[in-house]
């Protein structure tokens, strides 16, 4: 014979208040912080849904791990708490919170800490802290991306999220991608993202058709994955490669060299700012660019640069008409022209001959 404990006499009072919603929602007001879990997760895990969301909107804990509670993802469960949250953001809200929808563990009551109830109505009007202070309210979530969409749990949370970005920060801490056919992507941003170690060589094998536009934003680069990017065709017609930010001086710079050989005919701009980059690696740069007509924009600010490298870039794309197509007379203003006025001489003599070559 199976013997389990009896339920405590807090567990039946929680059970008891619960099946009155009326009377559960008005003695939220009432209960004090270290009592408010204990019918939080019985309101959780019994889909009381009216009750959730009125206990969301008083939550007094600076973090909600909500994802912990949740066995499996629940709309109905997930609207109730995003409508809490709707109730929240319309508060007075002195602090920053943290809603983790991907948590795995739930935290005890003394790890959520104590920090200060919402402030109250009769609060002093002085004392409540001004817009421009109000922190954001912070929400975490796990992405999973399969058969080329999100499931129906996570795209309402990212609708949901989308007209009120200004008042809350979303952060995805795990992103699992299981779609691995990317045959219609065309254009690839990557900002700041930490999952390509030793995943690079298979996002370049999943594209199946060419990228116009590439831009990997302040990544950390290895000798592979340099490697990869030149040797992948479905790059070999980029308009618009970025690599702002990420740190290229330390790896041998060839790869990238051969990938830019590989789109003269197709490249349009070419961002390479806060590189690390010095004056070897524009030497090997540049040659490339003056074949490269359809370029419309180069940045490379922030990379150390020499001025004789200045002028080389300048004699290599002077003659690229895209690139500089302003009449003359706009190039002889400003700060530009009082620091670089040799660079200035030079670009309008390319300029002069160009013309004169077309006028002939």
């Amino acid at each position: 014979m199976n013997f389990q404990d009896p339920p405590t006499l807090q567990h039946l009072a929680v059970q008891g208040l619960l099946k009155d919603e009326v009377l559960a929602i008005s003695a939220l007001r009432h209960l004090p912080r270290l009592l408010f879990l204990p019918p939080f997760k019985e309101a959780f895990t019994g889909r009381f849904l009216k009750t959730l969301k009125a206990m969301v909107a008083a939550w007094p804990y600076p973090w909600l791990p909500v994802g912990s509670l949740m066995k499996t993802p629940d709309l109905e469960i997930l609207k109730a708490v995003l409508d809490g949250l709707d109730m929240l953001l319309i508060q007075v809200w002195p602090r920053s919170c943290t809603i983790a929808f991907g948590m795995n563990e739930w935290a005890g009551a003394e790890d959520l800490g104590c920090s200060p109830q919402l402030v109250r109505k009769e609060q002093k009007l002085e004392d409540i802290p001004r817009p421009e202070v109000r922190q954001p309210l912070k929400i975490i979530v796990d992405l999973c991306l399969k058969l080329h969409k999100l499931d129906g749990y996570h795209t309402h949370l990212l609708q949901w999220a989308k007209p009120r970005k200004s008042s809350l920060q979303l952060c995805c801490r795990r992103l699992q991608i299981g779609f691995s056919k990317l045959n219609c992507l065309q254009h690839l941003y990557m900002n700041r993202v930490y999952f390509l170690t030793g995943q690079m060589k298979h996002l370049v094998w999943c594209l199946k058709s060419p990228l116009e536009t590439l831009s990997i934003i302040l990544c950390q680069f290895t000798p592979s994955y340099t490697n990869h990017l030149s040797q992948s065709q479905s790059l070999w017609q980029l308009n618009h490669p970025n690599l702002s930010g990420t740190s290229l001086y330390n790896l041998c710079f060839k790869p990238i060299q051969v990938l830019l050989e590989s789109v003269t005919a197709t490249l349009q701009t070419l961002e390479l700012p806060n590189c690390g980059l010095e004056d070897s690696h524009f030497s090997a740069l540049l040659p490339v660019l003056s074949w490269c007509s359809q370029l419309t924009k180069v940045s490379f600010y922030d990379n150390d640069m020499s001025m004789l490298i200045l002028k080389d870039l300048l004699h290599h794309t002077a003659n690229l008409s895209q690139l500089y197509p302003a009449p003359l007379e706009c190039y002889d203003y400003g700060q530009l022209a009082q620091v670089c006025s040799p660079l200035m001489k030079t670009l309008k003599g390319h300029k002069a001959a160009q013309e004169g070559q077309l006028c002939y």
